[in-house]
């Protein structure tokens, strides 16, 4: 993969350089009529000048072929409230928020991925074994195996101004879209599960784990190392201590704290 960035989206410059140097070479061939000058330096400044031109053209020319096939891609712009509707039409795909921002690295990923064949790129073995081990379901298939694969059908929905921190995993849904909303915090090592939906302008601090399908309302904080068990509901403006063990549905504007987690008294203090 190469490691030199490109900006596909830049000016053409090479396309005036291209030009310049174009003139440059019809002026030498010009002057070696009336020219005081060796003949054989006019013919090397003629070599010089036509071979940066025609360099100068081929790379002018290949960089306007990418602006032309790029414009001719399909790009969608869409409201977050929107968003999952078309997400569930294309669950192959991953929707970014407008805060997202791509840095050099990024773009020449992408940039480089693109021109390869999608069944040449490979994930190293074990992230690939973690994707299928969270892709199964309880069962007996044709081998008799107690562990058949589920497909992962649905997609990924990330919102406006959404922040995420470094060794985060955040998977796609099974059966419905896993939606971050615009404006939530995601620290550092947080692991969300399949189907989860993340309501507007939460935080979710580091080291926590999120079960599947857990659902969690609007400007609600969960602190580090909170564990919250599978399809569990957590009303907005709740709080959840450091520590807890979510193993029931947390009402609207509750505090809760402990192992297993319940509402939290002053007299507590």
């Amino acid at each position: 993969m190469s490691a030199q960035y490109e900006m596909i989206w830049r000016p053409v410059y090479e396309g005036r350089a291209a030009i310049g140097w174009t003139g440059a070479l019809a002026l030498t061939l010009g002057a070696l009529s009336f020219s005081g000058l060796p003949f054989k330096i006019m013919i090397v400044a003629v070599l010089v000048a036509g071979g940066i031109a025609v360099y100068r053209w081929v790379q002018a020319v290949q960089l306007w072929r990418r602006h032309a096939w790029l414009s001719g891609r399909p790009m969608a712009f869409a409201q977050p409230k929107n968003v999952a509707k078309f997400a569930r039409k294309q669950p192959d795909r991953v929707w970014l928020g407008v805060g997202f921002e791509w840095t050099e690295r990024e773009v020449q990923l992408a940039y480089d991925l693109r021109k390869r064949n999608p069944r040449d790129i490979k994930l190293p073995m074990p992230i690939k074994k973690a994707n299928d081990w969270f892709g199964h379901k309880t069962g007996i298939d044709e081998r008799g195996a107690e562990w058949v694969m589920f497909p992962q059908v649905a997609g990924l929905v990330i919102g406006d101004r959404v922040e995420i921190g470094a060794c985060t995993t955040i998977q796609r849904g099974a059966l419905q879209n896993t939606v971050i909303e615009e404006g939530c915090r995601i620290s550092d090592h947080v692991r969300i599960g399949h189907g989860v939906r993340i309501g507007r302008d939460s935080v979710v601090t580091c080291c926590t784990e999120i079960s599947g399908s857990v659902q969690i309302g609007e400007h609600v904080w969960i602190g580090p190392q909170t564990s919250i068990r599978e399809s569990l509901t957590i009303g907005d403006r709740a709080v959840i201590g450091i520590g807890s063990n979510l193993v029931k549905d947390v009402p609207v504007g509750t505090t809760v704290v402990g192992n297993p987690a319940r509402p939290f008294r002053q007299e507590d203090r």
